[in-house]
């Protein structure tokens, strides 16, 4: 299974990855400037690249809808290289800007793919974007499958006798999946464990939207929501549903995490916060 390519993809824009759950598939035609390792950055311009930038976030980041210049690490790019370029004199010191991000990933997966793959060579500076309407159930196991039908591969923390222990939906079928492709084939192929049945393959998009947003819902009641998961971040404090507050303990705890491993190697962390914009009144 291995020899032949087989990944057990469950969106074609993504490829699985073991570890972080999915990073973005180098195949896909739309996306320009994607790594063979998943994710998407430019090459510095320079012969030297003596600084480096880590950029970690979701779909935000990965901004699949316009070409890599255009995106908030592409446009980074150019900035900071005519900035160096103007400060050094023509010296050929440059940026270098990676951007560690996959749409529908968590803060969890941010901190993994940091620890992974971002800290060898040591980055200068790391940027972490968050977007609390939905990094919220993103991060809690609890609200699985509320806002996001990726969450069957997605690798979660859970903060376990004061630390932070890394798990998933199925531990032991991770496990299986990791190591024998035929399983991750077979878990793909019969939709164990999925959230939408294997029929939405065979569906129109719209139709398909709609049976995924159905389940989502139900997934929301059985977890003591009543309505979307992702509008529960938006609610004040003393307000919030236990399963909410939860997802914000988890979430800071995952920051704390992430700002403690860059303490340790003097390297500063700056976090862009999306803003939510309300769209309901």
């Amino acid at each position: 299974m291995r020899l032949s390519g087989y990944e057990p993809n469950t969106n074609p824009r993504l490829r699985f990855d073991p570890t972080l759950g999915w990073t973005l598939d180098p195949k896909w035609e739309r996306f320009d400037h994607i790594r063979p390792d998943g994710f998407r950055y430019a090459a510095p311009t320079g012969s030297i690249s003596r600084h480096r930038l880590i950029i970690l976030g979701d779909s935000f980041v990965v901004g699949g809808q316009i070409p890599f210049a255009e995106t908030f690490a592409g446009l980074l790019t150019t900035w900071l290289d005519g900035e160096t370029t103007d400060n050094a004199a023509g010296t050929g010191d440059t940026w270098s800007v990676v951007s560690l991000a996959a749409s529908g990933w968590g803060t969890g997966q941010q901190l993994i793919a940091l620890r992974e793959r971002g800290l060898e060579p040591r980055p200068d500076a790391v940027v972490l974007v968050v977007f609390p309407f939905n990094d919220l159930c993103n991060n809690n196991i609890e609200q699985a499958f509320t806002c996001s039908i990726l969450d069957f591969h997605r690798p979660y923390f859970v903060f376990d006798q004061g630390t932070l222990e890394e798990t998933s939906l199925y531990p032991t079928r991770a496990s299986l999946r990791h190591h024998w492709r035929l399983f991750a084939m077979a878990e793909v192929g019969l939709r164990w464990g999925f959230p939408a049945p294997k029929e939405t393959r065979n569906m129109k998009k719209d139709e398909r939207s709609r049976l995924r947003q159905e389940v989502l819902q139900e997934r929301c009641r059985r977890a003591g929501l009543e309505f979307d998961s992702n509008l529960h971040s938006l609610v004040p404090e003393p307000e919030q549903p236990p399963v909410i507050r939860a997802g914000w303990e988890i979430t800071e705890r995952l920051l704390v995490e992430m700002k403690k491993n860059l303490d340790e190697l003097g390297v500063p962390l700056i976090s862009v916060v999306v803003p939510c914009v309300n769209t309901f009144d």
